[in-house]
């Protein structure tokens, strides 16, 4: 079993029941960047039935992807490489689940993600809190939430939700900012 699909973190993260309090509904343009196994695609392809992307740069979280697509006939998924191919202004929801903290740019990122996004579109972002958990990145690369919400300002992004998964996620949503 690969790592991110390890039980304990599948429970916190919860991917239908968190898709569903993010607002994800039939019809809904859905983009999972950094999708790594898909938890949030698959989960994502029970409520939508509009256009889901799951985006990785890694080969082999494609890889899994096109296998766990082709297996479970998920039609409405394109796998891309880059968020960046994504057409502008063509997403109600996108979500970072535990990516932020590994992106260099993350400003930049950010930016090109919040033009990928619908007028009334939202992004969601879940990170690791910035303490001590038994799985995770170094603390030291961890964001806490001020940090993500301060990242997301500059890319013109206002908060609108924030909650808590678990012991060792939260979440932050944001919208554009002249919404």
């Amino acid at each position: 079993m690969h790592k991110l699909e390890n039980p304990a973190r599948l429970a916190e993260l919860s991917p239908p029941e968190t898709l569903a309090r993010l607002g994800l509904k039939d019809k809904m343009t859905f983009a999972d960047i950094g999708a790594g196994t898909g938890i949030f695609t698959t989960a994502a392809a029970e409520i939508t039935h509009a256009p889901i992307y799951a985006i990785d740069p890694s080969a082999n979280m494609r890889e899994i992807l096109s296998s766990k697509k082709s297996a479970v006939a998920l039609d409405q998924v394109e796998i891309l490489s880059d968020v960046s191919a994504l057409p502008e202004k063509s997403v109600d929801l996108a979500l970072l689940c535990t990516v932020l903290h590994e992106i260099d740019n993350q400003e930049a990122f950010l930016q090109t993600i919040a033009e990928r996004l619908k007028p009334e579109g939202r992004l969601a972002i879940i990170e690791f809190h910035k303490s001590d958990s038994p799985f995770g990145p170094p603390l030291s690369i961890r964001l806490s939430t001020d940090d993500t919400t301060l990242l997301a300002s500059a890319a013109r992004l206002v908060e609108r939700e924030r909650f808590t998964l678990g012991e060792n996620f939260y979440c932050v949503c944001f919208g554009l900012k002249y919404i």
